[in-house]
């Protein structure tokens, strides 16, 4: 199925052919025998964007402003075991808060890797991974990880999961 790559701000530049494709490599590593037959969105945004997305949906765990990264399921969060192919094709969307990320990370390499590391996590989250408990983050650094091993076989490019409790 498709991934859907946008740059939808001006500011900074995003290679979103590259970061398709690199996504696709993610998306054949999941666990999950169905997620190759989802569509997934990654959009990239600006501050104000991804802060009022923010805002709105995470005042309430006292969560606003920018941040680096917002997923959002297009289906029930749900064990992962409840994942079914009866779902709608479209499992999600992931934006990625580029200006928070380049502030972070203001080299060109380092910007990428942690882009690739975000997509990772929010690929994950759309999944119905969590990392509330250190049972939940344990499970979810296994994902990330076995993600971030196939994408090494594939690209030479090592990554390590930054997830933490919470966050």
């Amino acid at each position: 199925m498709s991934v859907l790559v946008r740059n939808l701000q001006t500011l900074i530049h995003v290679d979103c052919a590259l970061l398709r494709n690199h996504f696709k490599i993610f998306r054949s590593a999941c666990t999950s025998e169905y997620v190759a037959n989802f569509d997934v969105a990654v959009l990239c945004v600006d501050d104000a964007y991804i802060g009022e997305l923010n805002t709105a949906f995470r005042k309430s765990l006292g969560k606003s402003g920018p941040t680096d990264i917002l997923s959002f399921s297009q289906h029930s969060i749900l064990p992962r075991s409840s994942l079914k192919p009866i779902y709608p094709k479209d499992i999600g969307d992931i934006y990625l808060g580029v200006e928070s990320i380049k502030r972070e990370h203001p080299s060109e390499k380092e910007f990428y890797r942690q882009l690739l590391i975000l997509c990772a996590h929010g690929l994950c989250h759309l999944l119905g991974f969590n990392h509330s408990t250190s049972s939940e983050l344990r499970l979810m650094r296994e994902e990330e990880n076995q993600i971030f091993n196939h994408f090494f076989i594939k690209t030479g490019i090592r990554l390590f999961s930054e997830t933490e409790i919470g966050h």
